[in-house]
């Protein structure tokens, strides 16, 4: 069902325009003016969205490989990193480092796990 239009909340409340499924009017959006992190400076880029993802996504059946009991869907959308770039910035392209996933798991793998220590591979 479609919302109800309400008004802008920018310029401290005072602004008169229109709207529905954004938090602000394009006048009062303000683009992201922070540095991007190493794993957006990849995953953005032509090579990885045109070749990288697909191939993965493809070679693993669309079948997410990280499955979390309980928030799996099974279906995977993006291609996670095992070690992330900002760790390990030169496994960024290495194709043993890469996994299908659905957009459930790579969150919480984002959230908890990456967050954690490095680990030392053998």
């Amino acid at each position: 069902m479609p919302r109800a239009p309400r008004r802008c909340p920018g310029d401290n409340g005072n602004c008169t325009n229109l709207i529905r499924n954004t938090r602000y009017c394009p006048e009062h959006t303000i683009a992201w003016a922070g540095e991007r992190t190493a794993s957006s400076r990849i995953t953005s880029d032509r090579r990885w969205k045109e070749e990288v993802r697909p191939q993965v996504l493809q070679a693993a059946g669309y079948q997410c490989q990280i499955q979390y009991p309980g928030i799996c869907t099974g279906y995977a959308t993006t291609v996670d990193k095992r070690e992330p770039a900002a760790r390990r910035p030169d496994l960024a392209y290495d194709p043993t480092n890469w996994q299908a996933a659905c957009d459930p798991c790579n969150e919480h793998k984002a959230r908890t796990v990456d967050r954690g220590p490095s680990k030392r591979r053998s």
